[in-house]
């Protein structure tokens, strides 16, 4: 990691958050501005097991990112 450039390291996240946001719009998810986040269609907005902000997407480890997203298809 630490012989990482920024710009490698920059690229790696928007590359993690590409895949994230393709596995969230394949599993029925859209982006939802107000939220600046991808959320269940149909359901209750204000519910926060109902979206997923940009900054989780991005940040995540794995593990919390698939169980998030788990609990939300449920």
């Amino acid at each position: 990691m630490n012989s990482l450039t920024n710009h490698q390291y920059y690229k790696g996240l928007n590359n993690r958050f590409d895949n994230r946001v393709k596995k969230l719009v394949k599993a029925g998810l859209f982006y939802d501005k107000e939220l600046i986040g991808f959320r269940v269609r149909n359901r209750n907005q204000s519910n926060p097991n109902n979206y997923i902000l940009n900054s989780i997407i991005m940040h995540s480890d794995k593990r919390h990112f698939n169980l998030t997203l788990n609990n939300m298809i449920q």
